[in-house]
């Protein structure tokens, strides 16, 4: 099924929003054709002038020599493994700009105490394009990005190939490694991770797969015997009385609105993942199951199951995959989205203390970085919970297509605590990218809708580079410097 058709078949009967609410959004055209415990309260209720870049620019630097994780490749021996370019940002002056570009020179000539500690992220924003360096052979300044894409033109397939398996070639040396380099792993998956080595990569990212080669397969065989003995302890209790049972009436009402391409309509799709969140909700009783747990669910399914078929997911209208590889798949995605959730389980404990922290320091960050439109959204009477509590509690999943998604998922993994913090700033450049737009809305319908169904359906990964790139460069600023925020 085409964007369009899908677009068109969610859409029939949309619903137009009366009132706000913090749990009454929808699910761009999908959710808006359905009978949503977001909206309607089945079961459990819910609840500065524009950045353009804020790049840094540093004259009259020496390229500084990178630790190659190439060097560390070669200095071991291989033993067989598991089975982007963006738009520039405009730049703008400001005074943290002034001090970064000091602190970025004395760093770069060796300069300073802390010049170790900051190097790292330097390299970063190097690789982002957000420096401009001296190129030592040629004396002429340039920049390190990469062009603004021209709607009609297409990159040279062979060229794009080149690089894609450059990428493949690098991630399978790496993966190779008897002990992998994890730091290694996590720089080079900043930027995206291939489609082929995804999966094993995600796992070693989140802490699933132990770095050791040799102890990996052993690992996974008991981690999965493990997940199905709790099926066997505990699945049958989804029948009795109280809130077992409850629970399980939830998580059947969430299934078939969690995503809607015709794989996650499938009967034994959705038993599959109706056994994952329920098994899970059993097992950590401090929070239970939480609607929005379920979109969490789809990307680590998308990308488990993506080796065993042909085609893209969100196309296939069926699919033949043995029974031993989805039980694989099943387990597999439990034990990543456990460590997922551990990771931010503030997010799902009563009162949900950590998407109420997150959401005031977003509105806190966007006041800063784009007084016009914080005061726009305040005159409108629009509190941020109205719009951005679903942002967070289902990390943008219902707000980007899947394969967006699963890119900003490479990244997020990559980062530590990526899934928290990263993702505050990646909200607030999602704000600052649509300032133009929504200070044009002139009522609380129009701007609240507009919030519900940002335009980005026809987003790719270039899209998401380009978001990514714009939220490092918040954090970079304003973490581990609350002071700019007060």
């Amino acid at each position: 099924m085409s964007k369009q058709d899908k677009k068109s078949f969610w859409r029939r009967s949309a619903k137009p929003v009366a009132t706000p609410s913090p749990g009454g959004t929808s699910f761009q055209a999908f959710d808006s054709a359905q009978s949503d415990a977001w909206s309607d309260g089945d079961e459990s209720s819910e609840t500065g002038s524009q950045l353009s870049g804020l790049s840094l620019e540093v004259q009259e630097v020496l390229q500084t020599p990178r630790a190659s994780s190439s060097a560390k490749i070669e200095s071991q021996s291989t033993n067989t493994p598991l089975s982007s370019s963006r738009p520039r940002a405009q730049t703008s002056a400001s005074t943290p700009t002034k001090n970064m570009k000091s602190k970025a020179l004395s760093v770069i000539k060796g300069k300073g105490p802390k010049s170790q500690s900051i190097l790292p992220q330097l390299n970063r924003l190097t690789c982002l394009g957000l420096l401009t360096v001296l190129d030592n052979k040629t004396s002429m300044r340039r920049t390190l990005s990469a062009p603004t894409p021209v709607a009609s033109e297409e990159p040279a397939p062979k060229q794009e190939t080149t690089v894609v398996y450059s990428r493949l070639e690098k991630f399978q040396e790496l993966l190779k490694l008897p002990n992998l380099d994890l730091d290694a792993l996590r720089e080079l998956s900043w930027s995206g991770i291939p489609k082929a080595v995804r999966p094993t990569t995600w796992m070693l990212l989140a802490g699933y797969l132990p770095a050791n080669v040799e102890r990996r397969e052993t690992t996974l065989q008991r981690k999965r015997q493990e997940y199905f003995g709790f099926i066997d302890q505990y699945y049958h209790t989804r029948a009795e009385e109280g809130n077992n049972s409850k629970t399980f009436h939830q998580i059947q009402l969430d299934l078939p609105r969690t995503n809607p391409c015709a794989t996650f309509q499938m009967e034994h799709v959705q038993r599959i993942l109706e056994r994952i969140l329920y098994i899970w909700s059993i097992r950590h009783p401090g929070s239970g199951y939480v609607q929005g747990m379920n979109d969490l669910l789809v990307p680590f399914f998308t990308v488990f199951l993506t080796p065993h078929i042909d085609g893209d997911i969100e196309d296939i209208k069926n699919f033949a995959v043995g029974q031993a590889f989805l039980d694989i798949i099943e387990a597999d995605c439990y034990w990543c989205l456990s460590i997922l959730l551990d990771n931010i389980q503030d997010n799902y404990i009563a009162a949900q203390p950590g998407i109420q922290k997150r959401i005031q320091a977003l509105k806190d960050l966007i006041s800063r970085i784009d007084a016009p439109l914080h005061e726009h959204l305040t005159k409108l009477n629009i509190d941020y919970l109205h719009f951005s509590f679903r942002w967070m509690n289902c990390l943008l999943m219902r707000e980007l297509p899947l394969n967006c998604v699963i890119r900003l998922w490479d990244t997020y993994q990559a980062e530590v605590n990526g899934f928290a913090t990263l993702h505050l700033y990646t909200c607030a450049a999602m704000m600052t990218r649509f300032s133009a737009e929504l200070r044009q809305k002139g009522d609380f319908q129009s701007a609240i809708m507009f919030l519900q169904q940002l335009p980005t359906t026809e987003w790719n990964d270039r899209d998401i580079s380009l978001l990514l790139a714009e939220a490092f460069q918040l954090k970079y600023m304003f973490h581990d410097a609350q002071g700019h925020l007060t």
